[in-house]
């Protein structure tokens, strides 16, 4: 992320993908902690116990 000042506005750099945006708004957020082991519906201890996903 960096600014730039000539627009007023942020640019965001996705250095593994190489995407390159300016952006008017940024969204400060965070998510609740999640254990797939811990979750009731059995799709996320298949894909866990499959290799489809780690954590």
């Amino acid at each position: 992320m960096r600014p730039d000042e000539p627009t007023g506005r942020v640019v965001v750099d996705g250095p593994h993908t190489g995407f390159v945006r300016p952006v008017d708004v940024l969204v400060d957020a965070r998510t609740h902690a999640f254990d797939p082991r811990a979750d009731a519906l059995p799709l996320y201890r298949n894909l866990l116990a499959s290799g489809t996903v780690r954590l």
